[in-house]
């Protein structure tokens, strides 16, 4: 049987719970798994913990630390991670697509906060494998990208909201992340929830594990809840308008505060976050696409920033770099333009981009894979 191979030892525990000294303080005498694959670590590697919540510390992570003790070694964090956008994706597609408020609902409220404990899985599986690498950081956060754009989709839907001016669903649910890619480069921190120097009360663990499981199921449970009207001064707004207009404006501020913060010092690596954003913007505003299309177009950018960041070529190519980051979301909205008008489906389109989207993903995975072996 193959063996892991990985660094023995010294696996710290950022969690910071009863179950340390069992995952990751690792001896020398069990650096070895044995396994049906052979897996490498990539020693270049340094995982750096975001700041986390409450929620996170005190019950999330434990019970994470807890579950993937039983997970199988030859379960990969990549494949757990795969079927973590495998539940999502089925989740929001349930959703999404429903004319009826059935049953499924309910499936799909389970689905989307078992996801949230896959999210948290899959590094953990890594580290108590010592299989850490840049390929599995790439899956990873390519997921996440898309699981960003799925939540607007479904509190639209939910609530039945649909943002006339589709940019301010741009704003609010798809940039937040770019700018935590573009900010985890520059500053090598990860944002994960609604403050970045100081402990956030809302991450993506409450959001997944939580708040959309849960509205998911108040559908289901009380369909008519986003109907009711408030009377204001000239108008009535019904409670779903009022839901989306709350979290739009939540978002959009941390956002600006976290632009203003950055981009008032004269961050040199700017050119990075609002060149691509602004093509993107413009690009989608001349060719006047559905937002239900740019979920996989929007990942693909995304995906593009986090390979060019962990394969180094940011720092090799700056200039070639930035010429890529901003045709990409120029070629991906007209090509996704052309789509619409070749085929008469949407089922069809969003089928091309998910092929084209693990193309570039399979692609880009193995660039880094040569990396890591060399």
């Amino acid at each position: 049987m193959p063996k892991v191979i990985r660094r023995s030892g010294n696996y710290k525990d950022i969690t910071k719970n009863k179950y340390k000294s069992q995952l990751y303080d690792i001896s020398e005498e069990k650096s070895t798994v044995q396994t049906p694959i052979e897996y490498r670590e990539d020693t270049s590697y340094k995982y750096n913990q975001p700041t986390t919540s409450l929620f996170y510390d005190n019950y999330v992570s434990p019970f994470c630390d807890l579950l993937v003790m039983y997970l199988p070694t030859w379960l990969t964090p990549n494949l757990i991670t795969l079927c973590g956008l495998v539940l999502v994706g089925s989740s929001g597609i349930i959703v999404y697509t429903s004319e009826n408020i059935t049953f499924s609902f309910v499936i799909a409220s389970i689905m989307w906060s078992i996801y949230g404990i896959i999210d948290n899985l899959d590094g953990k599986q890594a580290r108590r494998l010592g299989i850490l690498s840049y390929s599995g950081e790439l899956i990873d956060h390519a997921v996440d990208s898309i699981v960003s754009s799925i939540v607007g989709l479904i509190c639209q839907k939910l609530t039945n909201c649909f943002f006339q001016n589709t940019n301010i669903f741009v704003i609010s649910y798809q940039l937040p992340f770019y700018f935590a890619c573009w900010y985890h480069y520059v500053h090598g921190k990860l944002i994960i929830g609604n403050s970045i120097n100081s402990k956030p009360i809302l991450t993506v663990d409450e959001l997944n594990i939580v708040i959309v499981p849960f509205l998911i199921l108040l559908q289901y449970i009380c369909p008519n809840i986003w109907d009711i009207q408030f009377p204001f001064i000239y108008f009535n707004l019904n409670s779903g308008r009022i839901f989306c207009y709350i979290c739009t404006i939540f978002s959009i501020v941390s956002l600006s505060i976290w632009l203003y913060n950055e981009l008032h010092k004269g961050n040199k690596f700017s050119n990075l976050l609002i060149i691509p954003i602004i093509l993107y913007l413009l690009t989608k505003y001349i060719w006047n696409i559905p937002i239900s299309t740019l979920v996989l177009p929007f990942s693909s950018l995304c995906v593009l920033f986090i390979f060019l960041k962990l394969s180094k070529f940011i720092e090799r190519q700056p200039l070639l770099s930035l010429i890529l980051l901003s045709l990409s979301p120029v070629i991906l909205v007209i090509s996704t333009s052309y789509l619409i008008s070749m085929t008469s489906s949407l089922y069809i389109t969003i089928s091309i981009q998910l092929f084209i989207w693990f193309l570039l993903l399979y692609c880009y995975m193995n660039y880094l894979y040569s990396l890591e072996e060399t």
